[in-house]
């Protein structure tokens, strides 16, 4: 008879959990390099640079570069590990065509964006870091703002094509099927099942999209189409008069009024995530998307509806008067529409 008893089995492992997608990139997509080399702040004898973007569908990794003959300064990304660093050492900032923003370290001005410091690395005058920058830019123009007061560089900023960008997001390459968001309390997803950045919910439960039909001829317009009627749609950021960008927005505008006099905030904050856009034909198109708002509940990822209108893509109806029940609001039925 042994002395020793014979060790127990260790206890199984729970599955790695995948992190939500704001705080990082995911592990089963390669990205699309966009390369760039854009000097974004500098005096005599230091300089502030983007080198580089890698980009997934759901946000991109941002490469800044410090190069410096001064002796006197340590790794200047120190934000990473320090989110109280004062305020004169090195900021950095995004801002969206439609308004969203973002801070690193984050300042308490951010909205509808997030920066996540990710790997850093230098020394001897030369230093790197990778910003996380979620969600995708949409088209138009990206700010990108830098300043340094400790060192004398005033803020200062340049222009990015968030339509470039969309574009390279789309040669992106997944290896597998994304993990599921696990259905346990603990890891990533421990904060009631909807962790997120600061003020924004993530819910896990994602929507399933239907079976893809006929795409349009030009289907990566088209896709680019349809992501901005929905980004200005349901973005608080005035967009123009509704009509252009919701099929009969007109007939919506009334509710839509009611709906910013009942939950100001939620409205007033308001702007969307799209995470896929399938074609059922080509004319119409099924969207998963995520309505996000300070100041009310969330109501997770939805399934939504875009339509060729006279040759641009909409918002149904019947899906932007649903977000607008949210509110309390009861839309008007739709007026009739030719076969």
């Amino acid at each position: 008879m042994a002395f020793f008893d014979p060790p127990q089995p260790p206890a199984p492992r729970p599955a790695p959990q995948p992190p939500p997608v704001w705080a990082g990139p995911p592990a089963n997509t390669l990205p699309a390099a966009l390369a760039t080399i854009v000097v974004l702040g500098r005096t005599d004898d230091t300089v502030i640079a983007l080198t580089g973007l890698a980009v997934y569908p759901a946000g991109c990794d941002l490469r800044l570069e410090v190069r410096s003959r001064r002796q006197d300064i340590g790794f200047p990304f120190g934000f990473a590990h320090h989110p109280g660093r004062p305020a004169d050492g090195l900021l950095v900032g995004v801002l969206f065509s439609d308004g969203r923003k973002a801070s690193c370290p984050n300042t308490g001005s951010g909205m509808g964006a997030q920066l996540t410091p990710r790997n850093g690395s230098g020394g001897g005058g030369a230093f790197t870091q990778d910003l996380w920058l979620w969600p995708l830019p949409p088209a138009g123009a990206v700010e990108l703002f830098v300043a340094w007061p400790e060192l004398g560089i005033p803020e200062s900023s340049a222009v990015l094509d968030g339509a470039a960008v969309q574009t390279a997001a789309g040669q992106s390459v997944e290896l597998w099927a994304p993990a599921s968001a696990p259905e346990t309390d603990n890891g990533w997803y421990a904060f009631g099942g909807t962790s997120g950045p600061p003020g924004v919910a993530m819910p896990a439960p994602q929507v399933v999209l239907p079976s893809a039909g006929t795409p349009p001829a030009d289907s990566e317009a088209a896709t680019a189409g349809v992501r901005t009627a929905f980004e200005k749609a349901f973005t608080a950021v005035d967009g123009g008069p509704l009509e252009v960008v919701v099929q009969d927005g007109a007939v919506l505008a009334g509710a839509l009024a009611q709906a910013r006099s009942n939950f100001p905030q939620a409205v007033g904050t308001a702007w969307v995530a799209v995470a896929g856009i399938v074609f059922l034909d080509p004319d119409r198109a099924a969207v998963s998307f995520t309505v996000h708002y300070t100041g009310g509940a969330g109501f997770g990822q939805q399934l939504g509806y875009a339509v060729l209108d006279n040759g641009q893509w909409k918002v149904a109806y019947e899906t932007y008067a649903r977000v607008l029940g949210w509110a309390g609001v009861t839309s008007p039925p739709p007026p009739p529409r030719r076969p």
